[in-house]
């Protein structure tokens, strides 16, 4: 088993089924078993699918003792996930509600309070860093302070930048100067992926492999060091029930196999869209995980 240290956001998220984009106007439709409530966020997705592959996990989060909050503590506890939580200065819990139809389309509403105000303060000790081979360090400001105490002590750092498309856009800039393995996604580059993805290596010599998630049209592998593309076509889902939480199935995934068990990146970023091929098929950014 492979320990991780994951820093990231936790919400409680409401999924709604909808018959398609745009929407029109109606005062009350009534969709039954189409909205669902449960505990997601980027930080938990990625600690939950990390266990379901195996994993020990140290979820560093934040969170607000309200009605959302105990139901997240509730859920943490459940399934065993060794958590280090803080309230800082948080003054509500993060909640969101996404809107998603059956082609995959979705529209998410992440609601984060005043979350990006706060900081965590209780960072790992010098003998829990010597446990972790990788540490996977969200983009949101309260996990920035993990990003310098990771590179001190070595530990590999894989974030996620999401949609993005400025290799100088400066709220990111400390994960980008971190990070050995960054994923993002194809959605809104100013320029073809290839192109994109030689400009981000360059600009940020640190990184070591990008991972470019493209939907359906499969994942975009670029090993910086050696100047290597390998493109990968997407591994066909039984079906598509709600592709929230799609790409931390993909990011988990690949941590599992490449840092936790040292298998290539070409072979773990395979795997990796198995992962998340079948996470697609369940409602839900945290549901649909399954060991393979």
């Amino acid at each position: 088993m492979s320990n991780f240290l994951v820093s990231g956001l936790v919400n409680l998220e409401t999924n709604v089924k909808t018959d398609g984009f745009p929407i029109d106007y109606i005062p009350i439709t009534y969709p039954l078993f189409g909205v669902r409530t449960a505990v997601s966020g980027v930080g938990y997705n990625i600690s939950k699918a990390l266990m379901t592959l195996g994993n020990g996990v140290d979820f560093y989060t934040l969170i607000y003792p309200d009605e959302p909050g105990n139901c997240i503590k509730e859920t943490l506890h459940s399934l065993d996930i060794s958590t280090h939580i803080e309230q800082g200065k948080l003054k509500a819990t993060p909640t969101s509600a996404n809107l998603y139809d059956k082609k995959g389309k979705r529209r998410i509403f992440c609601d984060l309070k005043n979350i990006q105000a706060c900081r965590l303060t209780a960072l790992p000790t010098e003998n829990d860093w010597g446990r972790f081979c990788a540490a996977v360090i969200c983009n949101i400001n309260f996990a920035k302070p993990l990003l310098k105490e990771a590179k001190r002590h070595n530990v590999p750092i894989i974030t996620d930048l999401h949609v993005f498309s400025n290799i100088n856009d400066k709220y990111n800039t400390p994960w980008l100067k971190s990070a050995n393995t960054v994923f993002l996604s194809d959605e809104g580059l100013p320029c073809t992926p290839k192109t994109f993805l030689r400009q981000l290596s360059a600009a940020y010599p640190n990184i070591e492999i990008i991972v470019l998630g493209q939907g359906s049209k499969g994942a975009l592998l670029y090993k910086c060091k050696e100047h290597t593309f390998i493109k990968q076509k997407a591994v066909k889902p039984v079906k598509v029930v709600n592709t929230v939480g799609a790409g931390d199935a993909l990011l988990s995934a690949f941590t599992h196999f490449y840092y936790g068990l040292h298998i290539s990146a070409e072979d773990a970023l395979h795997k990796a869209q198995t992962f998340a091929s079948i996470k697609i098929g369940f409602d839900g950014g945290a549901e649909g995980f399954k060991k393979i």
